[in-house]
């Protein structure tokens, strides 16, 4: 649906998937014209990301402005991909993050929970004011999108790690509302409660060792 729309390259990036569907998927997209990079296992959503990134900075035009990232687990509707591409090309030099809304009752707990969490830690450890630092739906300016493949992180960690370094070069952020949809309690989602929230806390970590060793 998003193709007719768009007017630019889309990019779909195959992370090792073994799933006939997914195959069929991907088979799909190239059909649809879209630009399929595959993994030959998988390696986490931090290297898929890259992954992309560095083919659109190698394929990139000159007036090429940024990226937008969305997840493929269903969260993510067409009129708010094509909102944060407007609000890209509106904010240039800004990271653009598609915030949801965890007040509704339909919100799963560990995704309200895990929300909260994450949006005081980034307010306690860098003053950072976000009201959802988990959301894969991003608009992310070329410039910055070449700072980050050196970023450190191939998991979920990444989205973290990518945070922080925006803060870190004192970019300015852009929140945008999005609908707030998750499909069967969100079992789609490849997120691992407890693998990926020690990787996300392990960020924090280091964070808190570096700057009490600095001290």
């Amino acid at each position: 649906e998003v193709i007719g729309s768009w007017g630019g390259r889309i990019v779909v990036v195959d992370d090792g998937s073994t799933d006939p569907a997914a195959v069929d998927l991907f088979s799909k997209a190239k059909t649809l014209g879209c630009t399929v990079l595959t993994h030959a296992e998988n390696r986490g959503k931090g290297a898929a990301l890259k992954t992309a990134f560095s083919w659109c900075l190698d394929n990139a035009s000159e007036t090429f402005v940024g990226a937008v990232t969305a997840d493929a687990d269903g969260q993510h509707l067409v009129p708010d991909i094509l909102a944060t591409r407007d609000a890209l090309l509106a904010h240039p030099d800004d990271l653009v993050l598609g915030c949801r809304d965890f007040s509704a009752d339909d919100v799963p707990a560990r995704s309200k929970t895990g929300n909260r969490t994450m949006c005081l830690a980034m307010r306690a450890f860098f003053g950072m004011q976000l009201s959802d630092t988990q959301t894969g739906l991003r608009g992310i300016p070329a410039s910055f999108m070449r700072d980050l493949l050196s970023v450190p992180g191939d998991t979920y960690a990444f989205e973290t790690n990518m945070l922080i370094e925006a803060h870190n070069d004192g970019m300015g952020i852009t929140e945008i509302p999005i609908a707030t949809v998750y499909e069967n309690d969100n079992e789609g989602s490849h997120f691992n409660p407890l693998l990926d929230s020690l990787r996300v806390a392990a960020v924090f970590i280091r964070y808190a060792l570096s700057s009490t060793a600095s001290s």
